[in-house]
């Protein structure tokens, strides 16, 4: 899954929309706002406010009326900031661990780039001697 707290914030956010509004909501309209939402977030591209998109999409699957998902736009842009320095800081964590996690095979790299082929540690320029 590619985002699975984008699928919790749709699946309960269609499920706050729709006591909100008092729509009774038994257990095969959860079962498809669950499964509705986890095929969303594997489509849905990373832009602000696309969440709030599915939600209405959704709502209107299971017969809520959507208008009550207004109130979402301002929990979205919070949202939004919070996931974009999350995502930014989950790539400075790789980025971190992939360097240590190889460096001693880049220092490696360095010291033998330039040994030539009889192994010896003369500098190689690049040019090929018969």
């Amino acid at each position: 899954m590619k985002s699975d707290a984008s699928a919790i914030f749709i699946a309960a956010s269609c499920i706050f929309v729709a006591q909100q509004q008092n729509v009774e909501l038994d257990a095969g309209k959860i079962v498809i706002i669950i499964i509705l939402s986890f095929a969303y977030v594997s489509a849905l591209p990373n832009i602000p406010s696309a969440s709030v998109v599915a939600v209405v999409t959704i709502l209107s699957s299971v017969g809520v009326n959507a208008k009550g998902a207004s109130l979402l736009f301002a929990v979205e842009f919070i949202n939004d900031r919070l996931r974009s320095g999350g995502v930014a800081l989950s790539h400075l964590y790789c980025a971190v661990f992939t360097y240590h996690a190889v460096e001693k095979d880049f220092k490696n790299i360095k010291e033998t780039d330039k040994v030539g082929d009889d192994g010896d540690a003369e500098s190689f320029d690049g040019e090929v001697v018969n």
